[in-house]
């Protein structure tokens, strides 16, 4: 074979390999970057999934956590509804007790010896005693008490007892029942815990 020819042939077989090794660069570049590619879509994927997942997690959190505050707040009220209603009960039985002890001959004498006892402790006579109707009349009445002690009706006071007050108006005694049964409400709240669930209610 001639020289020219066989250098040729190698010169050729040059080429070929130069640009095998050139195609196999390129490909092997192309399948790397294929592969970042497929990565970093999988990753930015898996990003997005993690981030969706949080999303609904704090979302399904914050529905629970809404919906037991809900129920709390239910189950609050009820009891306070409950609460109130025994009180309520309650109140209405002792004031059912203090009414029919307040119509007795009992009660009347009890009366004139309690305003008696005030007006002579306070030294009083001259003061003005605000009572029931029903209980002015009696006291009217009866005539036992000091002459110059006056007598007035008092539309605050339903259930019996009287107020005291002084011409001066510096001294004030309560006994009516009213302002008892009053008293009687606000331990009842205390100690049937009723205030501190309203108190609790209010935060």
């Amino acid at each position: 074979m001639p020289e020219t020819e066989v250098k040729l042939n190698q010169f050729i077989e040059a080429i070929h390999a130069d640009a095998k090794m050139e195609s196999d660069r390129i490909q092997s570049e192309t399948d790397s970057n294929r592969s970042d590619a497929k990565k970093q879509a999988e990753s930015e994927i898996l990003n997005e999934i993690q981030q969706q997942t949080q999303k609904e997690k704090a979302k399904i959190s914050a529905e629970t956590g809404q919906s037991i505050f809900r129920q709390i707040l239910a189950n609050r009220k009820a009891i306070q509804a409950r609460c109130e209603k025994i009180k309520q009960d309650v109140l209405q039985l002792v004031a059912g007790q203090v009414l029919a002890y307040a119509s007795t001959t009992a009660y009347q004498e009890e009366l004139i010896v309690s305003v008696h006892a005030e007006t002579q402790r306070t030294e009083q006579g001259n003061a003005t005693v605000y009572l029931r109707q029903e209980d002015a009349a009696v006291l009217t009445a009866r005539k036992v008490l000091h002459p110059d002690l006056r007598i007035e009706v008092s539309g605050d006071i339903r259930y019996g007892g009287f107020i005291l007050l002084s011409e001066d108006g510096r001294l004030r005694i309560d006994r009516s029942y009213d302002s008892a049964l009053e008293d009687a409400e606000e331990q009842f709240s205390e100690l049937s815990g009723l205030k501190s669930v309203e108190q609790e209610m209010r935060k």
